[in-house]
């Protein structure tokens, strides 16, 4: 007998993700690890494909539970834009730290170009709740986007249930499935590419028109625990909810996106659960 509630749970679950990735799309406005989503270009995108969010509940158990473990890894990225006329550029790399706890960090690196001396930024994630970039000059851990966990069995069915879904593909010895849009004239179509295995994670993204073509790919991935000191600042300052909360308050003044601004408060209940201001 079929579910009647599957639908609507269903529907919901793919609003969410959908909606994750938009968020990221504005806050990599700045950063750029998939551009957040609308256009993932940024790493807190790199982040978010990570996490697929869900219904649940205000409050979640802390994400660094032994009980619970996740595959430990590092995976490099380069980001690379390439002219009609075959000149290419590198635009950053991002490194994602992932530990089996749950707990990851992100470093997206500019490179130096005239006029600019080049920047590093750097994220710290809790797998299945919440997105932080690291502030240093005004000692703040800057929330930007909360995440919900699913298992890689629900992941990959929910790919494979995307209009989108069109076929598999290995990236650096990992199963991929790829989701293809293409633009309505067929002369531009972006490819996505998530790893089941790693929770839905975005490995690699293609972004081809007739003038550009910018890809997002590995260079290296290596599974293991990455050392201790790298997160060393995850406990060194303190959270900071503020902008995240005028987000939620822009989407409230909007009454067709109130329930958005519900949900994106209840999702944040959860990081805060676990990381309140201060310690």
């Amino acid at each position: 007998m079929s579910d009647p509630n599957r639908g609507p749970v269903a529907g919901t679950r793919l609003l969410l993700i959908v909606v994750s990735l938009v968020l990221l799309t504005a806050i990599v406005g700045s950063l750029t690890v998939w551009s957040a989503l609308a256009r993932p270009q940024g790493l807190e995108d790199a982040a978010l494909s990570t996490a697929h969010t869900t219904h649940a509940p205000p409050v979640a158990s802390p994400p660094l539970d032994q009980a619970a473990r996740h595959i430990a890894f590092i995976i490099s990225w380069e980001r690379t834009e390439t002219s009609a006329g075959g000149h290419s550029r590198l635009l950053h790399t991002t490194t994602r730290y992932q530990r089996s706890d749950g707990l990851y960090k992100l470093v997206q690196t500019y490179p130096a170009r005239e006029g600019d001396a080049g920047r590093v930024v750097n994220y710290f994630g809790y797998l299945g709740l919440g997105l932080f970039r690291l502030d240093e000059k005004r000692q703040r851990l800057v929330f930007v986007v909360p995440q919900s966990y699913e298992r890689s069995a629900v992941v990959e069915s929910a790919l494979r249930a995307d209009p989108r879904f069109d076929r598999e593909e290995d990236v650096r010895g990992q199963r991929a499935l790829v989701m293809r849009t293409v633009e309505a004239d067929e002369a531009a179509y972006t490819e996505e590419f998530h790893a089941p295995a790693l929770g839905g994670l975005l490995v690699r993204r293609v972004e081809h028109s007739p003038i550009r073509r910018e890809v997002w790919e590995p260079s290296n991935i290596e599974f293991g625990e990455p050392a201790a000191s790298l997160f060393a600042d995850i406990d060194r300052y303190r959270p900071d909810y503020t902008h995240y909360e005028r987000e939620i308050q822009k989407r409230q003044r909007e009454p067709q996106l109130r329930h958005l601004a519900q949900t994106m408060r209840e999702l944040m209940a959860r990081m805060r659960a676990v990381r309140p201001d201060g310690h």
